[in-house]
């Protein structure tokens, strides 16, 4: 069995992003609707644990950007995803 332990930083800010070519095809800024827009598209790829962590936490805390993401801070329990959602939530 594998296990990947993944990590997100939230950051606004202003910042020069120098991906590591080894680990990153592309990178794009893109909003909350953009993306699910992206997910829809069959020519593009994404990383199962993506999608699985879109869907279980990365909407939900987009959606706190302007109050605040104090209610999810020092979080310290590990999340433990096994299967990938059917679908994701539509753009509105």
């Amino acid at each position: 069995m594998c296990f990947t332990v993944d990590y997100i930083l939230f950051i606004q800010a202003d910042v020069d992003v120098h991906e590591n070519p080894n680990e990153v095809q592309a990178t794009k800024y893109v909003s909350e609707d953009q993306l699910k827009t992206m997910f829809k598209d069959d020519s593009l790829l994404f990383t199962p644990w993506f999608k699985l962590i879109c869907q279980s936490m990365l909407f939900e805390w987009w959606e706190h950007l302007g109050d605040g993401l104090d209610k999810y801070k020092g979080e310290t329990a590990i999340r433990r995803m096994l299967e990938l959602p059917q679908a994701l939530p539509d753009a509105d």
